[in-house]
Parts: structure tokens; sequence; C-alpha cells
């Protein structure tokens, strides 16, 4: 059976400006008791894939991530969207590849798989074959 991933998040307030807040969005699987990933839409982590957020509300460090609330696309300051392509070895079985989209800049800034090697490494090959920087199947989702 394939895992399904799944995404929750919390708010926080900026440390700088209380007018801002930032969602911290944590993707869990099935098969783990503590979140696999941890993104935010922040624009440190939005250009370099790492920001002060991340750090601070790590779930290895802080069981924040337990107050998560499932993750609504349309309501939320980023959009996940996801294709589901074919297993290469096996026919029976598909995957699911998530985009996480930037609503400021309207492009995936962040990429997961719902395949084995994603849920256990945080890499595989369908995440390079499906990189939105290296083609637009992105768009389609």
């Amino acid at each position: 059976m394939t895992s399904k991933l799944n995404f929750n998040y919390i708010t926080i307030k900026s440390e700088t400006d209380s007018n801002k807040e930032y969602e911290i969005i944590f993707v869990s699987s099935d098969k783990f008791d503590t979140p696999i990933e941890i993104t935010c839409n922040c624009l440190g982590y939005l250009y370099h894939s790492k920001c002060k957020h991340i750090d601070k509300y790590d779930p290895s460090n802080l069981d924040s991530w337990k107050e998560a609330v499932p993750y609504d696309s349309e309501k939320n300051k980023s959009k996940i969207t996801k294709i589901t392509i074919p297993s290469e070895t096996d026919s029976n079985k598909e995957y699911e590849i998530y985009y996480n989209n930037s609503k400021i800049t309207n492009k995936p800034f962040e990429i997961m798989c719902s395949c084995p090697g994603y849920i256990y490494r945080s890499k595989c090959k369908h995440i390079d074959k499906y990189d939105p920087d290296n083609q637009n199947v992105w768009n389609k989702s």
C-alpha cells in the first residue's frame, strides 16, 4: 500500500513585525509518528530553503507539531497541489508528487513524494524527474 502524505500547520507571529504571520507546515506519513518534513512560508525559506523558524519549531526539539491542524490550500498562504504518477517498477502502484507553491511567486518552492524512498530518505528519483525547474508538469496539478 502506498503511503499518503498529510499536511498540518501552525501559525506563528513574526518576531520583528507584529502584523506578519507565517505558517509552519509539518509533512507526515502514516509510517512514522513524527513529521518527516517541515517547511515555512517565510521569504527566507522561500528563497534559501532554510529559515530561523524551521530550527525553532523543529519536531525533533519541540512537540508543537502535535497542535498542528490540517492544512487547507485554499485558505492558507501556500498552495499545495499534487499530481499522480505511475510506479516505474510496479504497474499496480501509483505515487503522489506534492508541490508546495508560493502564492507570491506562483511557483513551487518545495516538492515531496509519497514513495517509500522519499518517506524514508527525504529524496527519490521522482523528485528529480518531476522537478519544477526541469519541466512544467506541476502546472497541470
